[in-house]
């Protein structure tokens, strides 16, 4: 099926329909180019966070050829699920996330710092264990964790449950803590 276009007073729209068995036309995949043309993609009705085509257009679009080749890559998300990375899994799972958080009506609520915990853990499952910057939030659980059971915490860093500073390292902080 072939890419339909709209051109609306805010965008150009180019999406991707498909039709169900009940004959209800769906967007599968999409790209809004703005005004500025940057660009907006989507795919199966989750944004594509920005990084997952910065390769192919970073900011705005400046060649016509950009906008193929996003067209061509979009299409290839939507019709192959296994050329999705795992990176632009954890990417579209953090910004769901974080739209669910900015639309609970109590930022400080108990769902808010869960939600909040598991963005952290999936955006630390991107970074290499030696860069990793943790939240003084995730910090002080593993401080906690490993004061009180130093078996636990090692059974989470050893079979990689959670993302957490090693034990040395936490050793360090709370040796600064203590001086």
């Amino acid at each position: 099926m072939g890419s339909t276009c709209t051109l609306t007073d805010e965008a150009l729209l180019i999406y991707l329909l498909d039709v169900n068995e009940g004959g209800i036309p769906t967007i599968t995949s999409s790209i809004t180019v703005k005004p500025d043309l940057a660009v907006v993609c989507g795919v199966d009705n989750k944004t594509v966070p920005a990084g997952e085509h910065s390769d192919l257009v970073k900011g705005s679009m400046r060649q016509l050829s950009q906008l193929v080749n996003l067209m061509a890559r979009i299409k290839s998300w939507h019709r192959d699920s296994s050329s999705v990375s795992f990176t632009f899994s954890l990417r579209t799972a953090i910004s769901v996330l974080e739209t669910a958080v900015d639309n609970l009506v109590h930022r400080e609520s108990e769902e808010a710092r869960k939600l909040g915990f598991v963005i952290e853990q999936l955006q630390l499952l991107m970074e290499n264990k030696y860069s990793r910057n943790y939240s003084p939030e995730l910090t002080i659980f593993a401080y906690v964790t490993h004061t009180v059971s130093l078996v636990a915490y090692r059974v989470l860093l050893d079979e990689r449950i959670l993302c957490l500073t090693s034990t040395t390292t936490l050793k360090k902080v709370t040796g600064s803590l203590n001086s």
